[in-house]
């Protein structure tokens, strides 16, 4: 196996959606194959301590200007919030980092390349500078590198100048690739079309829990749970479940959603909490817990963003926990949506697939109502996660590639 060098903007233990699905296919691979390149922002001291991967870990900032543990932040972070108020502020700030943080991850690359031996790089997605330094480092050194994308990359919802340097640099950058990678099928047909070549599907994945039978429902109050991180992508498909279920006086049910972020944030994106919306967190160990205990789980993806690409190319890793859960799942997303085409043809969640508000409630009222339906829909969504999202599986197929 040839020995790697992982460059990301983010890496497990940091909480969110992206480095636990790192975790999930990284953690299999012998700990002297690898070393990671990666920012100590999003990387807490209060993280989930199991979740940093065995290896080396090299960063290519300053963890006194970046990190800012719990609620307090760091200068170096109001400066970036400051910076994002005013359009000329937040242009020449944008044009900083654009320089920054590239220059930054070149050196210190090269830097680790030297140190471990380094002979392959694999660039995880984000808005671009771990995509644009690993071009920049293999132009530099010749040394081969693979593509990991989880989302789209000149098609996703990006600031002004990085959304400028992606539509130039994407071209080049997938045809140098040795390998390119992406998380779904619709993401694969897409990227194959565009550029003529051979892309590979590696599920987004997680691992096997310990088996368990589907809990009885329990009294009321009903639990519908949405875990994970909310932002413009799903906001305005949680706002139709809070209405739904503000609205539901027939009995007794609340929306719990457990995600990392707090109330003032929640509050700016429009979501009110109350007795029937509850805000809630937990570390990514305790999710499965958490899920398990939930009468109906909530996947959902906006409606209105004006992105509608990558809503329909998107596969949300909470996705394949929720189908270990022995819960059953709502999906509320749009209808050519990889998941809502997914969950439809696999038959492993109900799918509201339009902004529809009583259609939601009649989707809550059924799952809780039609035992039968929900358990056929818990053990579709198991067999389909086994087959297709274990995270052991994954990372085989993913190493045959090294």
């Amino acid at each position: 196996m040839r020995k790697f060098l992982v460059i990301s903007s983010y890496a497990p233990p940091a909480i969110s959606g992206a480095p636990l699905l790192m975790y999930n296919i990284l953690q299999h691979f012998p700990e002297s194959s690898f070393a990671v390149l990666t920012s100590h922002s999003g990387i807490r001291k209060n993280g989930d301590s199991n979740r940093w991967l065995g290896v080396k870990y090299y960063f290519f900032d300053s963890p006194v200007l970046t990190v800012a543990d719990s609620q307090q932040q760091s200068k170096f972070q109001r400066l970036k919030f400051a910076l994002k108020q005013f359009w000329l502020t937040k242009l020449m700030g944008e044009l900083f980092f654009v320089i920054y943080l590239p220059v930054s991850i070149v050196l210190k690359a090269l830097e680790v390349i030297k140190l471990e031996n380094i002979q392959l790089l694999v660039a995880y997605s984000d808005a671009g500078p771990a995509l644009l330094s690993t071009y920049l480092v293999h132009l530099l050194t010749g040394k081969p590198y693979f593509l990991f994308f989880y989302d789209l990359y000149a098609d996703n919802k990006l600031p002004v100048v990085h959304r400028a340097i992606a539509k130039l640099l994407e071209p080049a950058l997938i045809k140098k690739a040795e390998r390119v990678f992406v998380m779904c099928e619709a993401v694969q047909e897409l990227y194959e079309d565009r550029y003529g070549r051979e892309v590979i599907v590696i599920h987004n994945a997680v691992g096997m829990p310990p088996e368990r039978t589907m809990p009885p429902m329990m009294a009321q109050p009903f639990r519908v749970v949405y875990t994970g991180t909310v932002y413009w992508a799903q906001a305005d498909a949680i706002m139709n479940l809070v209405q739904a279920i503000e609205g539901m006086q027939d009995c007794s049910v609340q929306l719990w959603l457990y995600t990392p972020h707090d109330s003032v944030y929640l509050r700016t994106l429009g979501i009110e909490p109350s007795d029937k919306v509850i805000f809630a967190s937990g570390q990514p160990s305790e999710m499965p817990a958490i899920q398990s205990r939930a009468h109906i789980l909530v996947l959902s993806l906006s409606f209105n963003t004006g992105y509608q690409l990558l809503i329909n190319t998107s596969s949300p890793g909470k996705t394949y926990e929720y189908m270990f859960s022995g819960r059953p799942m709502l999906v509320h997303a749009p209808s050519d949506s990889y998941v809502a085409t997914y969950a439809r043809k696999e038959n492993f969640a109900y799918v509201v697939d339009k902004p529809d508000i009583v259609a939601l409630r009649q989707a809550i009222l059924t799952l809780l109502n039609n035992e039968k339906l929900s358990i056929q829909l818990a053990t579709n969504a198991y067999s389909v996660a086994v087959r297709n999202h274990l995270d052991t599986v994954n990372a085989s197929k993913f190493k045959k590639y090294f």
